[in-house]
């Protein structure tokens, strides 16, 4: 997956954005509790019910979570009695269980648990994509698809254009 940076922050995120309404977090006793999360204009402005955009986010330590951003690059707003923030970085067990399967898609992970919260660890740093030489479609290397072809079939482009100049189409299920 290819990594970039997000404005002044320490984290890269990448990937495709995708729409969350709600997270799972700790209150203060230690309780899961759900939140919705809402995009605002200003700090003063109330909450637009608009749904705000989660991207894959990675540190410096190579653990991967989820950056929370509004809509239109404006703030974000957790409940109704939290403060509007720029962003918000929560772990994957934060996000509704679809909008974590379309979060890692693209990429080729391993979870782990840190302190009672689920984060992802990238296999491997290079981006590739694998193609089927019977369908003539290629996907992502953490497709479910693309980890059941079999090895006669298989083979692996370096590059999204590589794979297009061979003739290969992109799979409707992954959208690489």
């Amino acid at each position: 997956m290819k990594w970039r940076v997000f404005g002044s922050s320490e984290f890269l995120i990448g990937g495709r954005p995708v729409l969350v309404k709600t997270l799972k977090l700790r209150d203060k006793l230690g309780n899961w509790r759900r939140y919705r999360i809402a995009t605002v204009a200003n700090h003063l402005s109330s909450p637009v019910y608009i749904p705000a955009w989660a991207y894959l986010a990675k540190d410096k330590e190579g653990k991967i979570g989820a950056m929370i951003t509004g809509s239109y690059f404006r703030l974000v707003k957790l409940g109704r009695k939290g403060q509007a923030q720029p962003t918000l970085f929560v772990s994957l067990d934060a996000l509704s269980r679809k909008a974590r399967r379309k979060l890692l898609i693209p990429l080729d992970y391993e979870l782990f648990e840190e302190e009672d919260i689920i984060l992802a660890r990238e296999k491997n740093n290079e981006p590739y994509y694998i193609g089927n030489k019977k369908s003539r479609n290629f996907h992502h290397s953490g497709c479910s698809r693309a980890k059941i072809i079999s090895l006669e079939n298989k083979i692996i482009f370096y590059t999204r254009r590589e794979a297009l100049e061979k003739g290969y189409t992109p799979a409707k299920i992954c959208k690489p």
